[in-house]
């Protein structure tokens, strides 16, 4: 497994000798990455939009983890782990999606880390919170404008 990730990872650090700029999102991601970023810039924080790779796979590291951020050269690749993602989704469940995208790219964008407050960067709560409307906004304030 980690020689397929040193694999992939080598591919997109060396596709070209220019190091392009990138930005490559899931498809199965694009509409939680869509919202992170819009959410950001209706909150007046102006976000990276190059050198980023969001992919869904089962290529993470610690595989209990349910995604992760790595850098690669210049590049920022968040990995959602794909076992855990069909999960929720078979559930129905597109909200933990969106609050799982929303903590990896708070590594990623927003150079957050771990907390134990009340935020989308405390890994172990909020989950439920995060599902009613007027939680969330709180969370996703907390996010962008307590960096």
């Amino acid at each position: 497994m980690k020689k397929v990730l040193f694999a992939f990872l080598l591919f997109v650090s060396c596709d070209s000798f220019d190091q392009e700029v990138e930005f490559k999102i899931d498809p199965l991601l694009k509409q939680s990455v869509d919202k992170f970023y819009q959410e950001g810039e209706k909150r007046g924080v102006e976000l990276q939009k190059s050198n980023l790779i969001a992919i869904v796979d089962d290529l993470a590291v610690d595989p209990s983890n349910l995604g992760e951020v790595q850098m690669v050269g210049d590049q920022i690749v968040v990995l959602i782990n794909k076992k855990q993602y069909d999960k929720f989704l078979t559930d129905g469940d597109t909200i933990f999606v969106e609050r799982l995208v929303m903590h990896e790219l708070g590594h990623a964008l927003l150079n957050r880390k771990h907390t134990l407050t009340f935020s989308i960067m405390n890994s172990g709560s909020y989950y439920y919170e995060y599902k009613r409307d007027s939680f969330r906004n709180a969370l996703i304030d907390e996010l962008f404008l307590n960096n």
